[in-house]
């Protein structure tokens, strides 16, 4: 028994001898690094590391000490104004800049993140730095011109807190493309509209886009402007004729223009919804230049059509480029013409002196006519007016 005794003795005595070496097994310690950060509106998070610097598991939770200052433990969830953890060796805080509760002072803030633990509390010091600098943006960053487009518009704004001096320059690819104006001075929080032009009669045309670019430089900063602009063979108005109601031969105009320098040659081709051979072209040899546009005379002719509503769709194509434009065509074909005359007879009856009677003459088709009336036999006593009338439609 006193063997055991001494030996328990022993035992003890290396136990407290290993604890005093090595410090208590269950006990954490809190190290927190760094000791101070400093945001901005461009730096608007930090990182923070609570560290267990002993033994055992450290339970810690940390508190911001200002509305503008969020917290956030690990890669996801929200950030929150309090947090806490667990660790037994590195918790990662995130620390967040939350500008929309910044108060509104262009003066640096002060702030602290406290941090609480069993095993110690420490502050973090949090420096805010106003944005004092021009910061330029423009919107939108990229802008597409079609084919019939010249002109377009951005804003150009400066986000930060000084004069913004800028200027712009044309990329060596684009000579056709400008901006008006080219530089200038924009204060602080405010913007400007820029116009953005293209030059077609530097540009031929192509089945791809041409591409641009406009670069702003400024003391807060470069943005770069994309550009792509369609530049097509052609252009064709109007793109919808109707003929109306016809009963004679009717001829419209289309206007084809190009900006091309060079002669642009096009091929046609008609196409019926119903009918047939009803419309003809002219000139048979379609081309135009930027000096030299053309205009289309397009005839529908009702001959030999049957009353009723009419479509087809002139198809313009320039191979090279692939581009296709149509118009689309429409008439009504009418009644030819049918008159009626009421009454078919007149009797003037015994007569001492002069008489007038009325002879209506109607046309009941939907063509106008031309008429003529004459005497069977010889009837010096009978004059008419009028004799004759043309386009009569309908005539009484």
């Amino acid at each position: 028994m006193k063997m055991s005794a001494r030996h328990m003795m022993k035992w003890l005595v290396c136990v407290v001898a290993a604890v005093l070496l090595s410090g208590c097994p269950f006990s954490g310690e809190l190290l927190v690094q760094p000791g101070s950060v400093s945001l901005s509106i461009n730096q608007s998070t930090a990182q923070i590391s609570v560290i267990n610097a002993g033994s055992g598991t450290l339970s810690w939770t940390a508190r911001a000490g200002q509305p503008w200052l969020l917290l956030r433990l690990g890669e996801e969830g929200s950030a929150e104004a309090q947090i806490s953890g667990k660790t037994v060796k590195t918790d990662i805080i995130t620390l967040f800049l939350d500008a929309s509760r910044l108060p509104g002072t262009d003066e640096r803030l002060r702030g602290t993140v406290f941090i609480t633990s069993g095993g110690g509390d420490e502050e973090i010091s949090v420096t805010f730095e106003p944005d004092r600098q021009p910061r330029l943006t423009i919107q939108p960053v990229t802008l597409h011109f079609k084919s019939s487009e010249t002109k377009k518009t951005i804003d150009l704004t400066n986000e930060g807190a000084a004069t913004l001096l800028w200027q712009s320059r044309v990329a060596s690819a684009s000579p056709w493309l400008s901006v008006t104006p080219s530089s200038g001075e924009t204060t602080a929080g405010s913007a400007q509209v820029l116009s953005i032009a293209v030059d077609r009669a530097m540009l031929t045309p192509a089945a791809e886009p041409y591409q641009g670019e406009l670069v702003f430089e400024s003391n807060g900063g470069r943005q770069s402007l994309a550009v792509t602009v369609d530049v097509g063979a052609f252009s064709l108005s109007p793109l919808e004729l109707d003929f109306g109601l016809i009963a004679a031969p009717k001829t419209l105009l289309a206007s084809l223009r190009t900006q091309s320098p060079e002669a642009v040659v096009l091929t046609s081709e008609i196409e019926y919804g119903s009918g047939n051979a009803w419309l003809s072209v002219t000139p048979a040899a379609l081309q135009a230049s930027r000096t030299k546009p053309l205009d289309l005379s397009i005839t529908a002719n009702p001959a030999g059509l049957a009353p009723g509503n009419y479509s087809a769709v002139l198809k313009l194509s320039h191979v090279p480029t692939g581009q296709q434009e149509q118009i689309s065509l429409k008439m009504e074909v009418g009644k030819a013409a049918d008159f009626l005359i009421d009454p078919d007879e007149i009797n003037f009856g015994d007569l001492n002196g002069t008489a007038t009677a009325t002879l209506t003459l109607t046309n009941a088709g939907d063509a106008p006519f031309t008429y003529q009336v004459q005497k069977q036999s010889p009837a010096p006593w009978l004059t008419i007016s009028p004799e004759s009338a043309a386009n009569a439609n309908p005539y009484r």
